[in-house]
């Protein structure tokens, strides 16, 4: 049986909590904000932050709008998040250690 590495949806979690609080918005707040034809409720964004609950690409898509982000900036984040975390950082090109 193989393993599902869910480091980078923990960092994607994390990144949009922080993004949120950065901005001073509220769980209702951001739910206000989403288009009303994404048929978004509080406990839908809650869930996708406790990560109960996984998030689709269309519905990241919109919440980071809201945030003033993109997917791609999120994706490219969490990617230095995960990395970091396992120990994956080089050093710069054309930088000695």
């Amino acid at each position: 049986m193989s393993t599902f590495n869910r480091e980078p949806h923990k960092a994607l979690v994390q990144l949009l909590k922080q993004q949120r609080k950065a901005r001073k918005l509220s769980l209702r707040k951001v739910v206000k904000l989403l288009p009303p034809w994404l048929k978004f409720e509080f406990q839908t964004l809650h869930k996708i932050e406790a990560g109960r609950r996984n998030v689709t690409y269309t519905e990241l898509r919109e919440i980071a709008r809201v945030l003033g982000t993109s997917v791609a900036a999120l994706d490219g984040r969490v990617d230095e998040i995960v990395a970091a975390k396992e120990g994956l950082v080089s050093a710069p090109v054309g930088k000695k250690r």
